[in-house]
């Protein structure tokens, strides 16, 4: 598949304009590499796939898309879901992309890139080793991180927009080929209950905002994770910050106090990736 975003389409669309070329150019998103050729103003791509470079233009122009490359034209790697009633596509960031749920990123891209985002998160916990339980896999960038380590990594996603969009995103290639990462298409509310207590030795939660996952910060579903992490188990809580600047909200203070009062213990708030840590 190939798939682009103004950062490739911008190398491809100069060397054009010297008429015929050829050039290594990443079609992935900078993952790799493959030689891309200009022939009397078409692009040809590996394969034999091809199509006028006029046709990078909406490419270029668009910033805050990705696009697939299919039947000779490019479209955005977008979504629409009517279960959901959101829209959903493929960030450009220079590197691993994004997935913007409706204007809202699911990653920090403000000085560091998603996965230097989700490599913070993972390494927040420490040492990563034994189970563990990903509740919600996004683009999968931390159950890919974290399995490096550790022996088997659960995760979890129910939205099927988003787990398009994982097939779609070479970043993601990882999530169905690794043997240490499972992966559960269903919700994490109902799936938490299959695991006996005392399973993971390392939680990593990082849902969607709360206003669009207000269940998944709850302390009914707080309780579960309790349950299902070992005694001397971390759990890495991802929360932000919504509604501090204007609103004085305080949701890691907020959900601090509701860990220790469930059980947690050595809660405390993690400023560098604006998440909670916690013990049991």
């Amino acid at each position: 598949m190939i798939i682009l975003s103004h950062y490739e389409a911008q190398e491809i669309y100069a060397l054009s304009k010297f008429g015929d070329a050829e050039a290594e150019i990443s079609l992935d998103l900078g993952l790799t590499k493959s030689k891309v050729r200009i022939e009397a103003g078409r692009i040809i791509f590996p394969g034999g796939e091809e199509c006028p470079a006029e046709e990078l233009k909406k490419v270029v122009g668009d910033e805050k898309s990705c696009f697939i490359f299919q039947s000779g034209k490019f479209i955005k790697a977008a979504v629409f879901s009517e279960e959901t009633n959101l829209y959903y596509k493929l960030f450009p960031t220079g590197s691993a992309p994004t997935i913007e749920i409706s204007g809202i990123r699911m990653h920090r891209t403000k000085d560091m890139n998603p996965l230097e985002d989700s490599e913070s998160k993972v390494m927040a916990l420490g040492e990563v080793k034994g189970r563990v339980l990903d509740t919600c896999t996004g683009l999968g960038y931390t159950a890919i991180i974290a399995s490096k380590s550790a022996e088997e990594v659960h995760t979890f996603e129910e939205d099927m927009a988003v787990i398009e969009l994982e097939r779609i995103n070479p970043w993601s290639r990882q999530l169905f080929v690794s043997k240490r990462i499972i992966r559960h298409e269903q919700s994490i509310i109902e799936g938490i209950s299959s695991f006996p207590d005392n399973y993971f030795d390392f939680i990593i939660h990082d849902p969607p905002s709360i206003l669009i996952a207000g269940d998944l910060y709850s302390d009914e579903f707080y309780r579960k994770l309790y349950a299902k992490l070992k005694p001397g188990g971390i759990m890495y809580h991802y929360t932000g910050k919504p509604g501090s600047k204007f609103r004085h909200v305080d949701l890691m203070g907020s959900v601090s106090k509701r860990l220790r009062r469930i059980g947690f213990k050595d809660v405390k708030i993690d400023e560098a990736t604006l998440g909670v840590i916690a013990k049991k």
